[in-house]
Parts: structure tokens; sequence; C-alpha cells
């Protein structure tokens, strides 16, 4: 595969993801943006590209962001232990969450393509509902349709009461349902369970 078709199928699949990618340099240039990175700049509330630079909104969010990128990255020192997760938040409230990482290079670049980029803006909407495993989670766990639906039901937050009311069925069979649930995830408690469920969530906008 030639590295112009691979390069569209990086950028294709970087558009599916529900995080937002920014590539930046020290001074916060924005290299590249994947689609709903776009989005969230284009929103304005958490964070902007003003002059083709990313600027968080927040003023301390802000500065913090500089300090980081001000840092030597790992493409021109060798260093790749850049790593860190701050808040943009929102002037009405809540926020998106960045975290920073310095792009590692195996090689030097050439100088007639020299790196730009020196590190990786990953940024997450907390509010941002993604698409549940379903039938692959069920699978994974050997859950029957029914413990399916009952832990689908549970993952809001439900009390076994509200999820029985929601599903037709008693709040005993919820129970009886959630505990075979707990023995085949080795979950113990409905806080547990809707974690694992969580981190099996693929990244991707449905």
């Amino acid at each position: 595969m030639d590295r112009t078709h691979l390069t569209v199928l990086l950028e294709a699949t970087m558009n599916a993801l529900a995080a937002g990618i920014f590539l930046v340099g020290h001074d916060g240039h924005v290299h590249f943006s994947n689609r709903i990175a776009d989005s969230f700049a284009k929103a304005g509330d958490a964070l902007r590209v003003v002059n083709g630079r990313l600027v968080p909104a927040d003023r301390n969010a802000a500065a913090a962001f500089q300090r980081l990128i001000d840092q030597p990255s790992a493409s021109t020192t060798g260093r790749s232990d850049v790593h860190e997760t701050i808040a943009f938040p929102r002037a009405g409230g809540g926020g998106l969450v960045a975290t920073i990482t310095a792009v590692s290079v195996p090689h030097q670049p050439c100088a007639a393509h020299p790196l730009e980029a020196a590190f990786s803006v990953i940024v997450q909407d907390p509010a941002l509902s993604l698409r549940m495993p379903g039938e692959a989670f069920a699978r994974l766990y050997c859950l029957t349709a029914a413990e399916l639906r009952v832990a689908l039901a549970m993952v809001p937050g439900a009390r076994p009461q509200t999820a029985a009311e929601a599903l037709g069925i008693s709040s005993n069979t919820v129970k009886t349902h959630l505990q075979r649930i707990f023995e085949k995830t080795e979950t113990s408690r409905q806080a547990d369970l809707i974690a694992l469920m969580l981190r099996t969530t693929p990244p991707v906008m449905s």
C-alpha cells in the first residue's frame, strides 16, 4: 500500500473517532485536526483555533496548555514523558478533557519533510453519549438476550425498580438477572458493571 493511500485511510479512521485529535507545534499551531476536533473548535465555547493556533477558552487552561507545549518535544530531544490531562472548561459549566502527549518519532524526519507537529492533543467531551457494545459485550461474557437487556437498562445508573418498569418486568426478575450478570462478568456492584461496559464501548461516532 502506498503512503498516499495509507494517509487517506488513516485520516478517514481518525474522522470516525468520538475524540477530537489535534496535532500541534510548540507555538500551538494546528497541523492536523480530525472532524470532531473541528466541531469542538467551531463551537468555540471550550477551545478555539485563532490564527491557526489552538487556544483554550478558559484563561487558566490556556496557561496550563502553553506551559505543556513550551516543553522540548520527543521529536527534537527523544523524550516521550510529556503526557498530561487537563480540563478545557466551558464558561457555562462542563467542558472538554484534553490529553497532551509528546509526539515520538523513531527516526528524524528529512530536511525536505520536517516534522512540524510536536504534540498530539486528544480532546473528549464527557457529555458525549457513545453507543454501547451490545451484542458483542453479551458474546464476550456469555450473557443471554434477557440479561443483556437488563445490563443496558442499568447502565445509566438506574435502580432495579426503574429498570424493571422500563423493561416491563418485575423488579425481582431484574435482580435475578443482575446477579447472574455479576457472576458472569466477575463484578459485584452495579457501578463495577457500568464501568466495565463503558471500558468496552468503542470510541467511535454512532
